[in-house]
């Protein structure tokens, strides 16, 4: 902006007005390791959740995307999840849209154990159509499940996003390529 004041004759700039875009200083970046995980994830009995919390852990998918999945996004037998939209909430209307960006259409393979854990979920579940959302809740319900359970297993409060910096630490973790985990998230 000050480039087009000086040189193109912008009166002032607007940003000076607006002060600055953004913030000041980044939020610190949290995660849990294996351990704290497993002490979270060991304080569920409600398998909604157990299923919601082990799939953001082990895939590193976004909360948006999580809410928008469906039965015809998971592939059982090579155990991968096909990411193709998002769940949003606008003026309490759901809206499925398109993924954060263009190389968020992916497709991100999970461990077997958690395809398990999603098809046993599934069996649970009555009259599951193709194309019903897998995951019946909402945000801000997993941001209040995760601090109260959080708070039981007695492990740091991180954000629900944080979840997706302590699956790109696993994956350090086992050694998998950084290339490899930037395409993955």
């Amino acid at each position: 902006m000050n480039h087009a004041v000086k040189f193109y004759e912008l009166p002032t700039n607007p940003c000076h007005k607006v002060g600055s875009i953004g913030k000041k200083h980044a939020d610190e970046m949290l995660f849990w390791t294996s351990d704290e995980f497993n002490k979270f994830i060991s304080t569920f009995t409600n398998p909604l959740y157990f299923t919601t919390f082990n799939l953001f852990f082990y895939s590193g998918i976004r909360i948006g995307e999580l809410l928008a999945l469906t039965l015809d996004d998971v592939d059982f037998i090579n155990s991968t999840i096909d990411i193709n939209k998002s769940f949003q909430l606008f003026e309490c209307k759901i809206l499925i849209t398109p993924p954060k960006t263009p190389k968020s259409k992916r497709i991100v393979t999970i461990p077997r154990f958690i395809t398990d854990i999603i098809y046993s979920y599934t069996q649970m579940l009555f009259d599951l159509k193709h194309d019903t959302r897998l995951f019946p809740t909402g945000k801000s319900q997993l941001y209040n499940v995760m601090k109260t359970h959080s708070q039981m297993a007695d492990v740091k409060k991180i954000r629900i996003h944080d979840l997706r910096h302590s699956h790109a630490s696993l994956l350090i973790e086992h050694n998998v390529n950084p290339m490899i985990i930037q395409e993955h998230l």
